[in-house]
């Protein structure tokens, strides 16, 4: 009893602990996303002119291609004068991101934007055959250091207690074992004095 007790409330509580840090671990990593292909536009991509609105690029044949966001492959020409859409305001404050491994990369860009308590990153990238491929990441206030110390906290106080509720059910599944070899005894005793 005494060890199922310790185990309770002890062991309980550590792996709750335990559980609350991974589940913290987890939801804040980066590797939760993955790399997804935007395509390749007409000419092989090389490097980014702007990751600002969408993705432009610059073409092996010195053409700007923009990105639409209609699926794979959806690239329009666009020139030079489009100054809006090639004008990138630097972005501070960016959260460090580590996204997934992805194979001969030839060139990266990063943009962020914050919306309210809401860090939104997303990275693109162009690899050796000139496709472009997109990395999003939105953070909360999950990653506050205050809230990934909670998590391991909630998770040992709920286990606590539901260490205490299986101390409370083994005390009482005790007792009712208890009463029931009572029950029996008597009757046993009450058996022998009847047969006397």
């Amino acid at each position: 009893m005494l060890r199922r007790t310790i185990l309770f409330i002890i062991g309980f509580p550590i792996f709750g602990c335990l559980l609350g840090w991974l589940i913290v671990s987890i939801i804040a990593s980066d590797k939760l996303t993955a790399w997804r292909s935007l395509g390749t536009p007409p000419y092989p991509a090389i490097s980014f002119a702007s990751t600002t609105l969408q993705p432009i690029v610059l073409t092996q044949e010195g053409i700007l291609y923009a990105y639409e966001g209609c699926g794979e492959d959806c690239w329009i020409p666009i020139d030079e004068t489009s100054q809006d859409l090639l004008s990138s305001p630097p972005f501070e404050n960016c959260p460090e991101v580590s996204p997934p491994h992805l194979d001969k990369v030839v060139a990266e860009g990063t943009t962020c934007d914050a919306y309210g308590p809401l860090i939104y990153t997303i990275r693109y990238a162009i690899t050796e055959n000139g496709n472009v491929w997109k990395w999003e990441m939105s953070r909360t206030g999950l990653y506050h250091p205050f809230v990934q110390f909670l998590f391991p906290v909630v998770g040992s106080i709920i286990f606590l207690g539901l260490g205490i509720l299986g101390i409370f059910t083994s005390a009482f599944e005790s007792l009712l074992d208890r009463l029931d070899r009572n029950a029996k005894a008597r009757l046993s005793k009450a058996d022998d004095v009847i047969e006397d």
